[in-house]
């Protein structure tokens, strides 16, 4: 066995090796919003990150743990960052088996994971170790430490719901980020967000981090990396002070959804937001169908923001599972053709209204068949449209995002 790699006494400054994954599906866009991210973070005294973008996977090299504070703290649309600890080659062993040399590395790489977390019990580092992720290229392997140890999308604030299984939060965030990009505003966010099948408030929580520039060690949900020798909390400061400056007014949302039981638990999940935050959060949270919503009943709720002489409501749909299978009084198929008719039908509402504000609404959806994909695209045929492919709990989805076409009086 010969060492072709290996991180020796490591500090904040020790240019490193790294890999970042996304979200699946997503790889395209995240290599390039990670390439975008880090040309724009400028940190003084230190070297630009060597950037190498894979099929899978984006490799940093010869990059600082600075560098990479920055989006662990602020991309939470990441999967996964892990830290290379060391590339062992097994060329030289004529007996080398996978399952032998996988009970071999946790050892051998013990004296780097003390290096990473000093003066800590067997019983730490053997959880560390079980943590490890390896992987083989013929008899080369590469031994990484997630900086997350735990799933990355996880906040530390949201409560389980047994009847539900909502997209991800890095999912969500991500989508956010693509819509942004797709269809850029000269406001940073929409003025609005109206969320019809809120589920568990994904869509909602995920708008409301990225509204108030949150970073990972504000939210209660703890990782490895500040635990790390590594970790440099003086970048983390310098990241805070460098975040613009927080608006006390916070973007209006509605949630609706028609399932009574998941009120209570939405009301439950608003209180712990806010203890946690320490502020008053506007979020409007009402038992409702949204096929029987009709624009000039938001008008009372988006009063404020209807001030303005132009404003965006931002629509993300996520269909429920329950909904695409049993239909509200119509077979799955027609499902989506009433969504698309629906967004349409509000879109035309708030245009009868000649309300002062020219309103715009854009969005996305979660598509799971191309049946369901192409009514939609039918529907909004008049409108920019884009579509991603991605795949969640072994499911291919399209995500079809949407801009309505504002005209001129």
């Amino acid at each position: 066995m010969i060492w072709k790699y290996k991180i020796k006494k490591p500090e904040s400054g020790t240019s490193l090796s790294w890999e970042i994954y996304f979200p699946p599906g997503l790889h395209t866009f995240g290599s390039q919003l990670l390439t975008e991210k880090l040309s724009q973070f400028f940190l003084p005294n230190q070297i630009k990150p060597n950037i190498r973008i894979f099929k899978e996977k984006v490799k940093l090299e010869q990059t600082s743990a600075h560098y990479i504070t920055f989006l662990y703290e602020t991309c939470f649309w990441i999967r996964d960052i892990r830290l290379i600890l060391a590339k062992l080659d097994f060329s030289d062993d004529p007996d080398f088996q996978w399952e032998t040399a996988n009970e071999r590395i946790p050892g051998l790489v013990s004296p780097m994971i003390e290096s990473l977390f000093p003066k800590r019990n067997q019983k730490f580092y053997s959880d560390i170790k079980s943590k490890l992720s390896i992987y083989y290229f013929e008899k080369e392997a590469t031994v990484g430490l997630s900086l997350f140890g735990d799933p990355s999308y996880l906040r530390g604030l949201k409560e389980s719901f047994s009847s539900s299984a909502p997209i991800s939060e890095d999912f969500a965030c991500s989508f956010f980020e693509f819509l942004d990009h797709t269809f850029p505003t000269k406001t940073q966010l929409p003025s609005s967000l109206l969320v019809p099948f809120i589920g568990t408030g994904t869509f909602g929580t995920e708008f409301f981090l990225r509204e108030r520039q949150t970073i990972r060690s504000e939210l209660p949900k703890k990782f490895l990396f500040p635990e790390m020798s590594i970790y440099p909390a003086k970048t983390k400061d310098f990241i805070l002070k460098k975040r613009n400056h927080l608006s006390s007014t916070l973007s209006t949302q509605i949630w609706y959804d028609t399932d009574p039981a998941i009120l209570t638990y939405l009301k439950k999940e608003k209180k712990n937001w806010e203890k946690h935050w320490a502020t008053s959060i506007p979020w409007h949270i009402e038992t409702k169908d949204f096929f029987k919503l009709s624009f000039e009943s938001l008008v009372p709720l988006l009063r404020k923001d209807l001030e303005q002489t132009e404003i965006r409501i931002l629509l993300p749909l996520n269909p429920p599972y329950g909904l695409r299978k049993q239909g509200v009084g119509a077979p799955n198929s027609q499902i989506y053709e009433m969504i698309g008719k629906q967004v349409k039908l509000l879109q035309k509402e708030c245009q009868n209204l000649h309300l002062n504000a020219k309103i715009e609404i854009l969005g996305f959806i979660l598509c799971a068949s191309e049946e369901q994909w192409s009514k939609l695209m039918r529907e909004w045929k008049d409108w920019n449209l884009k579509t991603i492919h991605v795949t969640h709990g072994g499911i291919d989805l399209r995500v079809l995002f949407f801009q309505s076409v504002v005209k001129d009086e």
